[in-house]
């Protein structure tokens, strides 16, 4: 099947830094070790091509410009031409081979009963109650400018910066809208 091709990663100046082998969507797949840069920056070398095709343009390429360990430009850890694709029997055997099978691991969560009770948990269902009805008297009150100034002068020494947020000072966090 011809459905390989050979791809490459530039840097801002355009010469390549990865040169790889891929099918479907590696060459733009962000879920991977290294993550690639912009579309405008990857380009397809060849395609349509056997995977034999990829291996050896890819081991090609890789020895043209070379590896950044050797004195070349490019940061791939091997010579390329290694790594090939699963065929279908392969999958249908390690799919056959792990149905069924239970996980070697455990929802840390799993059969606990979850408390969203506003940070309180580990509190009886009393003194949750009147920890609730304790912060509804609560009023925050808007602090004077004298005060407010006041407030900002002592940060200002300590070598912080208060910015407000709401009717609340916070040290050093900036309120983003």
């Amino acid at each position: 099947m011809n459905h390989f091709y050979v791809y490459q990663w530039l840097r801002t100046d355009s010469t390549p830094y990865y040169i790889g082998k891929g099918q479907t969507n590696r060459a733009f797949d962000k879920r991977r070790r290294y993550i690639p840069p912009t579309r405008d920056r990857i380009q397809i070398i060849k395609d349509n091509l056997t995977e034999q095709q990829a291996f050896d343009l890819e081991i090609k390429l890789i020895a043209k410009y070379g590896r950044k360990e050797f004195g070349g430009i490019l940061r791939n850890k091997t010579e390329g031409g290694e790594g090939p694709s699963l065929t279908q029997s392969t999958k249908d055997k390690l799919s056959k081979m792990f149905k069924g099978k239970k996980k070697h691991y455990t929802v840390w969560n799993k059969g606990k009963k979850l408390n969203y009770n506003n940070g309180l948990t580990g509190h009886t269902a009393e003194a949750i109650a009147k920890i609730k009805a304790a912060r509804a008297k609560q009023v925050m009150t808007k602090r004077s400018k004298e005060t407010r100034e006041k407030m900002r002068q002592a940060a200002l020494k300590r070598g912080k910066r208060l910015y407000m947020i709401g009717n609340k000072f916070a040290l050093g966090i900036k309120k983003v809208a």
